[in-house]
């Protein structure tokens, strides 16, 4: 299926340190499992995409380098959005085309100071509305026309 429309992503910042930052949306490469408070075996860590057993090529994760999209985070809660970008919906057309290559998308900060961190809501937040969301807008391949009949 094809589509060449937008895609942009949402997220609830309810906790800031620092100044503005920019923030890149990233394509993560390879597969790994939500990571708990305390990790589990089979959670993903900083250093594993699986805890205990299989370790990320680089501490942090394995993403695709170039952003799908940028946005400034700054220190106000509430809620911040990537895109719509043209890297977003090839992303997500890939994701459509190969569904076992979706791996997500992750945030990443500047990283390099002291009081930088940015906190987002996740999927399991109490409140639904303040979860991060994917907007995806397209247009079907084709119409389909179904008859009408009348009848007196």
């Amino acid at each position: 299926m094809e589509w060449h429309e937008s895609a942009e992503t949402t997220a609830y910042s309810f906790h800031y340190e620092g100044e503005r930052r920019i923030m890149r949306q990233e394509a993560v490469a390879d597969p790994w499992s939500p990571e708990q408070a305390v990790a589990a075996i089979g959670d993903a860590t900083w250093i594993h995409r699986f805890y205990n057993t299989t370790f990320w090529a680089a501490p942090g994760g394995d993403f695709v380098v170039t952003a799908s999209a940028t946005t400034t985070v700054g220190s106000v809660v509430g809620f911040y959005t990537w895109g719509p970008t043209a890297g977003m919906v090839a992303d997500v057309q890939t994701w459509l085309d190969a569904p076992a290559a979706n791996f997500g998308w992750l945030l990443l900060g500047n990283e390099t100071t002291t009081t930088t961190a940015k906190r987002f809501n996740t999927r399991e937040h109490s409140d639904p509305t303040t979860r991060p969301a994917l907007i995806v807008e397209y247009v079907p391949p084709y119409a389909i026309y179904l008859p009408i009949l009348l009848k007196n």
